[in-house]
């Protein structure tokens, strides 16, 4: 990755880890401090008959201080791996947090790449921390189980978009997301933004969809 102006040496001694609230006054539990997002590359893999998806994340950053240790909202998700910069780094489910700790300080101005490999579970969503008995939200995932009807969709708004993937999840860290999703043949994949590319390999059917 690109380096900024500072160095890893130099930030060892002034890394700290960045704030795990962007500071909303109404969902004081979202968003993230220590970096801006530039972009997301989300993958999926969709299979009817069960609510777990195989999926990633590659989230390209720009560190905005000297970052030991930072957060990404990540909700009902389990974590196989991440890595920085393409070494591993230590990290942690807590909450509505996915904590990682690159294995040196990011330096401020630093641009950086994060890569999450994980397991979304539908059925294990958890609901907003706004709305605990969920009587007043309708947001979170719906699933169609039908013969011939299967798929599903995420309702992500305001605040469970992070059920899908791990995000700085407020709009004022705007970001271009990319979706690279695998579904069967039969079935069809839908996003906002513009169709990149659709190719078919052997069952699967792969749809990749851009929008910012």
């Amino acid at each position: 990755m690109v380096t900024g102006p500072g160095s890893t040496a130099a930030a060892e001694g002034t890394a700290k880890p960045g704030a795990r609230s962007i500071g909303d006054r109404l969902f004081s539990y979202v968003g993230n401090g220590g970096y801006h997002v530039r972009s997301y590359d989300v993958g999926y893999d969709y299979r009817p008959g069960t609510t777990k998806m195989a999926s990633s994340v590659r989230v390209d950053a720009v560190a905005t201080q000297d970052l030991s240790e930072f957060s990404l909202d990540a909700a009902g998700m389990t974590f196989t791996s991440v890595t920085v910069d393409g070494k591993a780094a230590t990290f942690r489910s807590q909450g509505e947090k996915l904590i990682i700790t690159p294995a040196h300080a990011l330096p401020s101005g630093q641009a950086f790449r994060v890569e999450v490999a994980y397991t979304v579970d539908r059925s294990a969503a958890p609901p907003s921390p706004a709305t605990p008995d969920r009587t007043r939200s309708i947001s979170g995932w719906w699933d169609s189980t039908d013969k011939g009807k299967e798929g599903f969709a995420l309702l992500g708004q305001p605040d469970r978009a992070h059920l899908f993937f791990p995000m700085n999840d407020h709009p004022s860290d705007k970001a271009r997301v990319t979706f690279r999703i695998t579904v069967p043949k039969n079935l069809t994949a839908v996003a906002t933004g513009t169709l990149r590319r659709t190719t078919t390999k052997g069952g699967p059917h792969h749809v990749r969809v851009r929008h910012a």
